[in-house]
């Protein structure tokens, strides 16, 4: 394998690399003699979900979707799907680390009854700030921010 480095990848460069050990939300790619990246399961088919895991060895060109610090000895995130690359900010931390979230914004308690009487047909606008994938028995979720017809969050 070539001497790659993470600092000279760049989000968007093709890169081949072979499937190595399957992690919970993914797979561990080697990129170079001692860069490894990671390949998460969201990322694996454009449409629907992978059938099953690619075997150890197996060789594959991907896309670098994001170089990060948050995942200790894997900063590269790769992907093989199409399109841009807009994700949610902390898609990558939710899959690794997905775990209950303490803060105010993910409180199940939340008063919602500003949110009483509104038809199950109407539509409302709201910006994803968290996913995480179907892992270990927890289901798959997006966390939204909503505003109240009443103009609260």
């Amino acid at each position: 394998m070539p001497d790659v480095k993470a600092e000279d990848l760049e989000v968007g460069q093709v890169v081949v690399g072979i499937f190595r050990q399957s992690i919970g939300s993914g797979q561990i790619v080697s990129l170079g003699k001692e860069l490894k990246g990671f390949f998460p399961w969201i990322e694996a088919v454009d449409k629907g979900w992978l059938k099953r895991m690619y075997p150890g060895g197996f060789k594959k060109e991907f896309t670098v979707l994001a170089k990060t610090a948050v995942i200790d000895g894997l900063p590269v995130v790769l992907t093989a799907r199409s399109g841009d690359f807009t994700r949610p900010p902390s898609m990558v931390e939710d899959i690794m680390f997905a775990k209950a979230q303490d803060d105010e914004a993910n409180r199940r308690d939340q008063d919602v009854s500003e949110f009483v009487g509104i038809s199950p047909e109407q539509w409302l606008e709201a910006q994803v700030v968290n996913t995480a994938v179907e892992s270990r028995g927890r289901q798959s979720r997006i966390l939204v921010t909503l505003t109240a017809p009443g103009g609260s969050k």
